[in-house]
């Protein structure tokens, strides 16, 4: 997905307008080139210049960057057509079936794509034919891909066992006629479906020729003459010159069959070769093939990621590179460009319980706050990166509380998120502000007055920049008020609600749609209610807010057998992976 159109897909949660959209005067950058990508079921080979996909069963293609490609379709080859008796369709005397017609070519040099995933049907060649009504079996498949098709080759034609020749068939290229050598009785060639209309190339078969002879498969490239098969069409997409679709040679009594070039069924859309002196057996048809070659316009310079002692990884997604950074460090840059840009702070610890009281349970902790600017203009420089570490488990000791850490980068500050109230050592107290707000805890009753402890507000504001939403208020489980469960974390997206925590953003800097800075669940101690955390909450997730304790929730909604530390924060810088001149270092 291109820059621009990324700016313009704007997340559901901005409801305060922090996500920043910077467009950089890039005179560093070139256009991105195509980019397509295929799956298990393909070869690519990568030159300095040009990759190539070969694709010979049926596959997906990726296309991750629009823009124009090469691209090659070639139909499987119709079968040749049976001689008369024998099994396979050999036959000890005189006649002969005709030779299969080529797999129809396709082949665009400039062909626009866009991003999407594209289906790939490789065509399979044409069994022999037979028998008239196996006709269809023998005709090659087509091969489908990008809105194409190249059609499939035709049949050859046949003498069955009881000496009757049989019209060879059509196909992209027609097949061969076939010949009766005692009778006489020939068959014409298959004439071609090939056309300007469906952009197949493609020609007629030849007529059965003189006595103990039938006629060739036309090709791609050329017509069948005599028991001569047509030529295929000549291309050198994969690097070498290569002929696809030709038409397979005729039967002959004394003399090898004659296929034309790229006819044959070792050749990708050759037409079968009918019985001679050189194949006992008439041939199948050769399979169908798709080729795509694309051009890498620029000069790519690999960023020399010089990671040492920090946690950093470098990825690739579409068009675009991308660096993982977890821990404090500098980011040096040599060139000028723009990122994208996403800064998550650490989320906040849950609040601790009261180990007296098992009643007692704290709060679940804020999100941490997040930060996603696009197109972020950067020169050439070093730019220092703070990550801050998600919140200690608030205990509530000396009445002191820790927020989980800020995340700087860019001239940004991701700000912690709250931990969550704690319920051990000072009784119940109210949930701690941070960029999401904690949850308020419980000393599980009403009875002292602290049934509902509130939940901390969010730091969170357009003017700041950060997303964040407040942290719920203990809440009553029964309806007369008497037992009480702690409530959950805000979330970077979503306000938490009762015991489950807030969501977090959703992005897919990474090609992969993840949550950041998600709220942690309320700790729960009676059976009613839910306590969870929010979409990328928990201390598992980047800047979640740690979840409290519950060991009594549904199996669907799992359970969490102590109190949590929030999650880590995280820095992701994303660009343009080709652009000249730009070189990235940690230092």
């Amino acid at each position: 997905m291109s820059v621009e159109k990324s700016v313009n897909r704007l997340k559901p949660c901005f409801r305060i307008a922090v996500v920043l959209s910077m467009v950089a005067s890039l005179s560093a950058m070139t256009a991105s080139a195509v980019m397509v990508v295929g799956d298990a079921n393909t070869t690519t080979v990568v030159s300095p210049t040009n990759t190539i996909i070969t694709v010979t069963n049926n596959a997906t293609l990726t296309v991750t960057e629009p823009g124009e490609i090469e691209i090659l379709l070639v139909g499987g080859g119709g079968g040749a057509g049976a001689s008369a008796s024998g099994s396979g369709g050999y036959n000890s005397g005189d006649s002969r079936g005709g030779g299969g017609g080529g797999g129809g070519v396709i082949h665009k040099t400039h062909f626009y794509v866009e991003a999407d995933t594209y289906t790939i049907t490789v065509g399979a060649g044409g069994a022999i034919n037979r028998s008239d009504s196996t006709k269809a079996d023998a005709v090659g498949r087509s091969t489908t891909g990008f809105g194409l098709t190249a059609l499939g080759g035709g049949p050859g034609g046949l003498v069955d066992p009881s000496y009757n020749y049989s019209i060879s068939g059509l196909g992209a290229s027609g097949g061969g006629g076939s010949k009766h050598s005692s009778n006489g009785k020939a068959s014409t060639g298959g004439s071609a479906l090939a056309s300007p209309e469906n952009e197949n190339l493609g020609h007629a078969g030849a007529n059965a020729s003189d006595y103990k002879n039938a006629g060739g498969g036309g090709g791609a490239g050329a017509a069948g003459s005599g028991v001569n098969g047509g030529d295929g069409y000549a291309c050198n997409i994969s690097g070498e010159t290569v002929y696809y679709g030709g038409g397979g040679g005729g039967g002959r009594r004394y003399n090898p069959a004659v296929p034309g070039k790229g006819g044959g069924k070792d050749s990708y859309g050759g037409g079968g070769s009918g019985q001679s002196s050189a194949n006992t057996y008439p041939e199948t048809g050769g399979p169908g093939i798709v080729i795509v070659r694309f051009t890498r316009t620029e000069q790519e310079t690999t960023p020399d990621f010089a990671v040492s002692g920090y946690d950093a990884k470098k990825g690739l997604a579409g068009g675009y590179a991308y660096l993982v950074i977890t821990n404090d460090t500098t980011l040096r840059v040599t060139g000028s460009t723009s990122f994208d840009v996403l800064i998550v702070g650490g989320g906040g610890g849950a609040g601790g319980n009261n180990a007296s009281r098992p009643d007692h349970r704290g709060g679940g902790g804020g999100g941490g706050g997040v930060i996603h600017v696009r197109n972020f203009p950067v020169t050439t420089g070093d730019y220092a990166i703070t990550v801050g570490a998600g919140g200690a488990i608030n205990t509530g000791a000396a009445a002191t509380t820790v927020n989980g850490g800020n995340t700087t980068a860019f001239g940004f500050t991701a700000l912690g998120g709250g931990p969550g109230a704690p319920a051990s050592g000072y009784g119940a107290s109210i949930g701690n502000i941070g960029a999401s707000g904690g949850g308020g805890s419980t000393d599980g009753t009403s009875t002292e007055g602290k049934g509902i402890i509130y939940g901390g507000s969010a730091k969170a504001s357009a003017e700041n920049f950060n997303l964040g939403n407040a942290g719920a208020d203990a809440y009553a489980i029964d309806a007369v008020g008497a037992q009480y469960n702690g409530g959950a974390g805000g979330g970077a997206c979503g306000a938490a609600v009762n015991g489950v925590g807030g969501d977090g953003y959703a992005c897919d800097i990474t090609g992969v749609t993840v949550y950041y800075g998600g709220g942690g669940g309320g700790g729960k101690r009676y059976g009613g209610g839910t306590a969870k955390p929010g979409l990328g909450g928990g201390n598992a997730s980047w800047g979640g807010g740690g979840s409290g304790q519950y060991a009594n929730n549904d199996a669907a909604d799992g359970q969490n057998p102590a109190p949590q530390a929030g999650g880590h924060g995280i820095v992701i810088v994303r660009y343009k992976k080709s652009q000249k001149g730009l070189i990235l270092s940690i230092q």
